[in-house]
């Protein structure tokens, strides 16, 4: 926010007295856009607060377009990250599911179920993203694949979808565009 904004006050020699300094009549242009970055770097959220008070006052003069674009962009984005997420424990607690049929316990599922109803509530606020699933389920089957690895201590190759790999079939780009939900509890179970 500018020091145009708010008027400033300061006490007068000796402290007794406020004196108010009136603001300049329009900022330049140049100290509007300094300003508004200045606000979005040192206050993120004031600048969000003061940013959604212009737009339902529209007064879009005074909107930083460009920051609140990029803003809207990186929800959008942020949405897609939590999906991938959420997505790739679920792909690692299958998994270890499938290959470790000695080892599966409450809190597997209890995993699976929570991520799973998070996902749900993210797709449920958000349904366009789950168009993303198919295209990067390649990138967290991999990264779940090494996790998944890692904390059973079996060989990565033990996970990867082959003609024996008891998971193949369970991850693929079309299974996920048929079926609303990702991933049924029963596919874990069975």
């Amino acid at each position: 926010m500018g020091s145009w904004c708010l008027p400033v006050c300061n006490r007068a020699a000796g402290g007794q007295r406020p004196v108010v300094v009136a603001p300049p009549v329009r900022p330049s242009y140049r100290e509007c856009v300094k300003s508004r970055a200045a606000a979005y770097d040192a206050d993120f959220f004031a600048w969000t607060q003061r940013t959604a008070a212009l737009l339902r006052a529209r007064r879009f003069d005074e909107v930083d377009v460009e920051e609140a674009a990029q803003e809207i962009e990186d929800m959008g984005r942020r949405d897609v990250r939590e999906l991938n997420g959420r997505l790739r424990v679920v792909l690692v607690q299958l998994l270890k599911w499938k290959l470790q049929t000695k080892k599966r316990n409450r809190s597997w599922q209890t995993t699976l179920l929570t991520q799973r109803s998070k996902i749900d509530d993210l797709l449920r606020d958000s349904p366009s993203v789950q168009a993303k699933l198919p295209d990067d389920l390649p990138k967290n089957y991999g990264h779940a694949v090494k996790r998944a690895a890692l904390e059973s201590g079996l060989r990565a190759d033990k996970f990867r979808p082959g003609v024996r790999s008891p998971s193949s079939r369970y991850w693929t780009k079309t299974s996920c565009r048929r079926r609303s939900r990702v991933f049924e509890l029963r596919q874990a179970t069975q």
